[in-house]
């Protein structure tokens, strides 16, 4: 841990000096330990007794959702792309998406690491056509946890893409 230049020395009587060393940045949640010990010029003394002090963990800055954005109508063929913007921490931040709608009432997808997912289309599987779904992100140091705004969307039909069939030439006879 890197400790900054300044000394804070107060001066409490005329031989007796207080000096403050203090780190640069204070981790998060973590112990430290102090005591007092005399100078009398010449040596210290040893410390009768030790306190303690835990500094608190911050909690990830709040974040926004990005797309699909609210009342929004998405067309897709291939994936639904999630995007959220990063939730500022000084520790690792992992994120859990929820979402909820269509054909599965819950969805919960942990463990990401990165602001952004796209989610495969499958008429079969999760999505539902005309579909109305709901979703939020969770970031998490390990330690606290902050929640996005939740936000709606509507999955919306999308026709075939247009086809042109290019064999048999001709009908059999």
């Amino acid at each position: 841990m890197a400790y900054n230049n300044v000394t804070e020395r107060l001066v409490v009587g005329g031989d007796t000096t207080i000096t403050f060393i203090t780190p640069e940045d204070w981790p998060q949640a973590t112990t430290f330990t102090w005591w007092v010990e005399a100078y009398d010029g010449i040596s210290y003394s040893e410390a009768e007794e030790t306190g303690s002090f835990v500094t608190p963990n911050l909690a990830p800055e709040a974040f926004a959702l990005l797309a699909p954005s609210g009342e929004e109508l998405v067309a897709t063929a291939y994936a639904v792309p999630f995007r959220w913007e990063s939730a500022e921490d000084t520790d690792a931040i992992e994120y859990t998406l929820y979402l909820r709608g269509g054909l599965e009432q819950d969805t919960v997808l942990s463990g990401l690491v990165d602001t952004v997912l796209d989610v495969a289309w499958d008429p079969n599987g999760f999505w539902s056509p005309n579909g109305v779904y709901t979703w939020y992100v969770a970031a998490t140091d390990g330690t606290s946890t902050v929640y996005s705004d939740t936000v709606t969307f509507t999955m919306i039909n999308e026709p075939p893409k247009d086809f042109e069939i290019t064999a048999p030439a001709t009908a059999p006879a």
